[in-house]
């Protein structure tokens, strides 16, 4: 006897929302769901693999407030921070008793406000990937890296694990992380030393491994160590200072997410990155100068 089909519903299709719907239908019913749009459609998409090779797939699009919603098993929210709560608004109230939510985004901070809006049925996970894929069109995407994707359950009622194995065959290089906040933390602290420096400097990743940046570095990291620490979450210095040199080096050559949002005049994830660490040291009476400092200058960039 098989398993049944994993249904899972993608809000959020950008450039990884795209190429995870690929990577999922290979054996999962994939569906992209909008907020955006108000009658039931679909759309033939495009993603050119690591090897060259062109794939095609051809996905349902579906009004978040559709009655259809109540059959998927899974929603994989991969919308910007800052978009989460709008984007799940009209959705929850939809969602099958059992369904299952994993948020992936930079930063962190949004599934505070999800949580207490779960039925006891219905359960959260959070993700990060470190993937790669830009956009040649809207509808064709390039798979550009292979990085590391966790995935671990933060709270409710876990994912199954059948779900499980469907996600983990699926996407490539993909972990259960039982321990997922201290793998965010460890995310956030790269985004809050890389997405900030890059785009206040205008500059590229591998810039930030200059020796002129090492102080700024090692205050926005010791700050994150402090406040992670009140958070119930014990982080090492030399751990989380190496990976976000290694992200650095790795990364070099690339433009961050943040500075491309900046140079576009597009909203910043700045409040869910250094904010966020702002936000719970003040809960904690921790002084944080470095990343509030990083936080306003941002903010400042697109008045």
């Amino acid at each position: 006897m098989t398993d049944k089909r994993l249904k899972i519903g993608i809000v959020g299709a950008g450039n990884i929302g795209q190429l995870l719907a690929f990577q999922l239908s290979n054996d999962c019913d994939v569906q992209l769901l909008s907020h955006r749009v108000t009658r039931l459609s679909s759309i033939d998409a495009s993603l050119t693999e690591l090897d060259g090779i062109i794939s095609q797939r051809h996905f349902p699009v579906i009004p978040s407030c559709h009655t259809s919603i109540a059959d998927l098993d899974v929603i994989l929210v991969c919308v910007k921070a800052y978009q989460v709560i709008e984007a799940l608004e009209p959705l929850l109230p939809n969602l099958n008793p059992h369904a299952h939510l994993i948020l992936m985004h930079n930063g962190m901070g949004p599934y505070l406000s999800i949580v207490p809006r779960l039925k006891v049925t219905q359960g959260l996970s959070l993700a990060t990937t470190s993937q790669g894929a830009f956009r040649k069109s809207q509808w064709h995407v390039t798979h550009s890296g292979n990085g590391l994707t966790q995935i671990g359950h933060i709270d409710g009622t876990p994912l199954t694990i059948s779900a499980q194995k469907h996600i983990l065959k699926n996407i490539p290089n993909c972990e259960w992380k039982e321990d997922i906040l201290t793998a965010l933390w460890h995310k956030l602290a790269v985004n809050a030393v890389i997405n900030p420096l890059t785009s206040l400097h205008q500059c590229r990743n591998g810039d930030i491994g200059l020796p002129k940046f090492d102080l700024v570095v090692k205050e926005v990291i010791v700050e994150l160590i402090q406040v992670a620490k009140a958070e119930g979450v014990l982080l090492d210095l030399t751990e989380v200072t190496q990976r976000v040199y290694d992200v650095i080096k790795l990364t070099a050559n690339n433009r961050s997410s943040m500075l491309q949002d900046v140079e576009a005049g597009r909203q910043t994830e700045i409040e869910f990155i250094n904010g966020f660490i702002e936000k719970q040291a003040k809960k904690h009476e921790i002084a944080c100068p470095k990343n509030q400092e990083l936080r306003q200058a941002i903010l400042e960039l697109n008045q």
